[in-house]
This record gives C-alpha cells, structure tokens and sequence, in this order.
C-alpha cells in the first residue's frame, strides 16, 4: 500500500499512522486534511497496536468495510499528545 494514498486502497484490518504517514494531518501546521465521524472503538490484534477506533467515512458502502475503517486508537510514542494522525486534535460534537 502507497503511503501517498493509503486510503484509497484500504479494504479491511487495523491501521496506523506509520501506513499513512504521508497522507496524517500534520502537527506542526495545527491542520486538517480529512473529517470523519468516531462511532465505536475494539481491541486490536494488529501487533503494535492495542485498540482502534471505528471510524465512518464519507466515501459510501462501498469503500473499506461497509463505510467504514479501522485506525489505532493507541496514544503512545509520538502520538501520545494528539493520537494517531492527530485523530485527538480537533475534536467536535453537536449540542442541541
């Protein structure tokens, strides 16, 4: 998988930030490059990586397992601060 467009070609599994570091926000520019929507988490089997977030895109059924992917959850190393990614960074909900 090319690190450029890692996401294009994700099918299924658990990912990280080391398969798509080309494509992660970037922490020093405090950016987002992509919006996506957090509805669950589960532990991982993926050496490296202890737990993931279940993670909905906007790309449809068709793309990743059914809309959705998998992305580490672990906050350790480098992510620490932010998460994988800075998956942590810009954290929104709606309020009504």
């Amino acid at each position: 998988m090319s690190n450029l467009h890692c996401m294009d070609y994700y099918k299924k599994g658990v990912m990280t930030a080391e398969d798509c570091d080309a494509h992660c926000s970037d922490p020093n520019k405090r950016e987002i490059n992509h919006a996506v929507t957090i509805v669950g988490y589960g532990k991982s089997e993926r050496a490296g990586c202890e737990e993931y977030w279940l993670i909905k895109n906007s790309w449809g059924t068709h793309w990743g397992e059914d809309g959705h992917f998998r992305f580490c959850a672990d906050r350790v190393g480098p992510h620490a601060e932010f998460g994988q990614c800075q998956l942590n960074s810009f954290i929104m909900w709606p309020s009504m």
